[in-house]
Order: structure tokens, then sequence, then C-alpha cells
């Protein structure tokens, strides 16, 4: 194995928190990866991982440690997208982060039409509830809501507005609210997020936040949509995931007059020269975005 095996081992031990992860997603053995994490400690004379019987977690010196090789790993991966765009044809893995709903209702359609364009790409899809930052095996994320890490880049691709709504059966059997503060005396239904204590309603640019108190709090929006749509309660879910349900009567809209718009971002890592595939990429998805109804941002990409 030579140093850069090592360096992407220790990076997949650290990230998976266990040796039998890591071996699968490098298809090694666990104990192969065991004694391979031994030899290194051995011959830099320091304890990498602290071991559990199920989890090994990094040692001080460990971090420090990962710093280092996570910036040769990227340094190696930019000499990679240097050399890329050198020819014409891009080519290579376009890894992306995005949740379940987003990926299967926009990315999903889209992604024919690409890679028949585009033969020499391809695509590693990873789907999860939450973003916690992009690591060694991800290109992009498509993240909803502001920036926190300034360490990378948000290409800011639609926008989308955030609806509270119910079934028309919920609301012929609890009544219909007409202003936020009513949604004190009805079910409500939340998404595991950092607002989930309280919902932001914006009319004529002012910001009330109305608190919460949810019956049911999930982190799969796809499964809160299924229980609105089976009339168990309200909910406030992104429009571009309900914008046929609202269009066709199955869902209806509440509280109009306000608004509550939230950005779609492309995350990716500060690089001077970013990969043509991934420019490739954002840029695609961001001109196939415009020409949705929910995309509130449409008027302008298309000026663009």
């Amino acid at each position: 194995m030579n140093r850069f095996d090592e360096f992407n081992m220790i990076a997949a031990v650290a990230k998976n928190g266990n040796f039998s992860s890591a071996a699968r997603a490098l298809r090694l053995s666990p104990s192969a990866i065991s004694k391979m994490v031994n030899r290194i400690e051995d011959r830099l004379k320091i304890r990498l991982f602290d071991r559990t019987s199920k989890f090994v977690m990094l040692t001080r010196e460990g971090e420090l440690y990962l710093s280092s090789i996570t910036r040769v790993l990227n340094a190696i991966q930019e000499v990679d997208e240097l050399a890329e765009s050198l020819i014409k044809v891009p080519h290579g893995t376009i890894r992306i982060h995005t949740s379940p709903a987003f990926a299967q209702g926009q990315i999903a359609p889209i992604l024919p039409e690409f890679l028949a364009r585009y033969t020499s790409l391809k695509f590693e899809l990873r789907v999860g509830p939450k973003f916690f930052g992009l690591t060694e095996d991800t290109d992009i994320a498509i993240q909803f809501g502001e920036l926190a890490d300034s360490s990378l880049v948000a290409r800011r691709i639609a926008a989308s507005k955030r609806v509270v709504c119910a079934s028309p059966l919920y609301l012929e059997r609890a009544g219909v609210p007409t202003k936020p503060s009513e949604l004190a005396t009805h079910q409500l239904l939340n998404y595991s997020m950092p607002e989930r204590d309280a919902w932001p309603f914006v009319k004529e640019g002012v910001v009330t936040r109305v608190p919460i108190n949810s019956k049911v709090v999930v982190d799969q929006a796809g499964f809160l949509l299924g229980l609105v749509l089976d009339g168990v309660g309200i909910a406030r879910l992104p429009g571009y995931m309900i914008a046929k349900d609202l269009e066709e009567g199955r869902l209806v809209e509440l509280f109009t007059p306000y608004t509550y718009l939230e950005g779609i971002y492309a995350i990716y890592r500060a690089r001077k020269n970013l990969s043509p595939r991934l420019r490739l990429f954002i840029e695609y998805i961001r001109r196939k975005l415009s020409a949705q109804d929910w995309n509130l941002d449409r008027n302008i990409i298309q000026s663009n």
C-alpha cells in the first residue's frame, strides 16, 4: 500500500467511525484495515485512533494527522481537476449529496438527458436528510438555506417558497386557520430541522416567528408529505415538493398573504480551478430548475 492509499484509508476510518464500514467502502476486510492502521501507528510512533468494541475515534494526534492528510488529498484532487480542464471532453465522476425528496423529485428527472449528452461522466448520488459538510468523497451538496461554513462556496441555483399546508380532509375536520397564531389549536407535523420550534412568516417585509408545538416530528420530508396527504395535520413543506399536489387540490395552502422564501444552493469547495464537470453540472441543474414554475428565481436565471 502506497502513502496515498494509506491516507485514503485513514480518512475512511475517521469518516465511518469503525473498521467494518471503512472496509466496505474500500472493499477490504476489517482485519486488513485494522492491521494496516496498526502498522501506520507503529511507523509514526503515535496512536491515531482510540478503539472500543464497536467504534474507533480519532485521538488528538489523529485529528492533527487527518487535517494534514486531508490537505494532501485535496491538493491531489485539484491537480487531477486541473489536468481535466486541459482537455475538451468532461469526464470522471460527479459525487453529490442532497435530500431524498430533492434527489427524487428534481435531480433524477434531469439525469437521463445529462448522461446521454455527456457520456464520459458518471454519477454517485448520496441522499440524507441533513447536510453536515463536504467530506472527501463528496464534490457538491445541494442545500436549502444559508451556508454556515465560510470556507465553502455557495452558488444559488433556485429559490422555493416554504408552504404551510394541509389536506382538504384535515381542514374539513379541524377547521381552517386564518392566521399563523391560530396554529396553536391545530395538530402540527414538523420536519426535524433547526427551526423546528418556530415557523417564520414574512408579510410586507416583517418576519414573525410563531412557536410550534409539534405533534409529530420526522426527518424525511417524503414521509412528512404522506402524513399531510393522509389528513394527519398541518405541515410546512418546500414549494417544489408539493406544487402538483396544490395544483390538483390534494393540498391547500394556508396563510397566502405570508411568504417565506428559501434559497437552494450548490455547495462546493473553494478552488481556483473548479473541475469542468462540476461547473458543467451546476450550470445544467441551474438552467433546468429555471423552467420550473415553483422556482421563484426563474426569471432572474432565464435573463442571464
